[in-house]
C-alpha cells in the first residue's frame, strides 16, 4: 500500500468528499506493511517507529505541519453537522464561520513544523486523519444509539449512559460517559453525537430538536451557558476511547488489506 491508498481508503469509509484541512500527508510512502498507529503521534514516536522498522506512522490529531496550520479549514464540518440535526442552512453556515475564524487565530503561537521536520529528516512516512476518522466514528457511534434506542422513547441519560457503555472503546476507556448538563433520570430525547464539529453551537442543536448531545469535552462556559438556558443535555465521552471508535474501524479496514497495525499512544482496541 502507498499512503495515498491508505488517505483514499479512510476517506472512503468516511463518507466525506474530500480531504479535510487537519488531514494531509507529511511524508509519502509505498509497500507499506507495517504500522504505527496512535491519536497523538510526534516526534517521539516517529523516532520509535523508524527504530523499530515501521513502514508508516500514522497519528490521529493534527500535530504537526499544514494538518495543524490548516486545522480551522476543518471547522466546515460544524455546518454540516448542523444541518444534520436538522438547523436551518444559514444558521449551520453563521455557526460554521464563526468556528472557522476561532481556530485560526489559534494558529499564531504554534510550532507546527517540529515533528514534521523530524519524519522529513528520518524519511519516515507520516501522515495524519484527524475529522476523517472522527466523521466516521460519529456515524458508527450515531447508528449504534439509534439502533438501541428505537424501541425506548423514555429513555433516561442514566440509562443512555449504560448503552454507551457496551461500546468496547467506553468499557476499556479510563473515564466514564458523564452526565454534565441534565439529571441522571432526564429523558434523553432525541441524540445526536457530535464528532469532529464540537459542541459549540449546542443551542442551534437544540433549537433544531436535539435533546441529548454526545460529545468528547465541553468547556466549562459553555457548560453553564446549556445549563442556564434549560434546552437540552449533555453527556461527555472519553476524548481517547471517542477518537478510537474511528480509528479502530480504518485500521481494521487496513489490516483486511493486509497490513500489520500496532496500536499506541491512546488508541483503545476494541477487539
Amino acid at each position: 500500500m502507498t499512503t495515498e491508498e491508505i488517505m483514499q481508503t479512510a476517506l472512503s469509509l468516511s463518507g466525506l468528499d474530500e480531504v479535510p484541512g487537519d488531514c494531509g500527508i507529511v511524508v509519502r510512502g509505498e509497500n507499506i506493511r507495517r504500522i504505527l498507529a496512535g491519536i497523538d503521534m510526534e516526534t517521539a514516536e516517529i523516532i520509535l517507529g523508524k527504530r523499530l522498522g515501521y513502514d508508516l506512522v500514522l497519528s490521529h490529531h493534527p500535530v504537526t505541519g499544514p494538518m495543524q496550520a490548516n486545522f480551522y479549514k476543518a471547522s466546515g464540518y460544524l455546518g454540516e453537522l448542523l444541518e444534520r440535526a436538522g438547523a436551518p442552512a444559514n444558521a449551520a453556515q453563521r455557526a460554521s464561520d464563526w468556528l472557522t475564524k476561532l481556530q485560526e487565530g489559534k494558529n499564531h503561537p504554534v510550532n507546527y513544523g517540529k515533528s514534521a521536520d523530524t519524519a522529513r529528516l528520518l524519511n519516515m512516512p507520516y501522515m495524519g486523519i484527524h475529522n476523517i476518522a472522527d466523521a466516521l466514528g460519529g456515524k458508527l457511534l450515531q447508528a449504534f444509539l439509534d439502533e438501541r434506542l428505537a424501541d425506548r422513547p423514555r429513555a433516561t441519560l442514566k440509562d443512555l449512559c449504560g448503552i454507551l457503555m457496551e461500546v468496547p472503546e467506553y468499557r476499556k476507556g479510563l473515564t466514564r460517559p458523564e452526565i454534565i448538563v441534565g439529571r441522571e433520570d432526564d429523558l434523553c430525547g432525541r441524540v445526536f453525537v457530535i464528532f469532529g464539529g464540537g459542541p459549540f453551537s449546542g443551542k442551534e442543536y437544540f433549537r433544531a430538536g436535539v435533546g441529548t448531545m454526545i460529545c468528547m469535552h465541553l468547556p466549562d462556559d459553555y457548560r453553564q451557558r446549556y445549563e442556564q438556558e434549560g434546552r437540552g443535555n449533555v453527556i461527555v465521552c472519553d476524548h481517547m476511547a471517542s477518537d478510537s471508535i474511528g480509528m479502530n474501524a480504518i485500521l481494521h479496514k487496513l489490516e483486511d488489506m493486509g497490513a500489520e497495525v500496532t496500536r499506541v499512544a491512546g488508541i483503545f482496541n476494541d477487539r
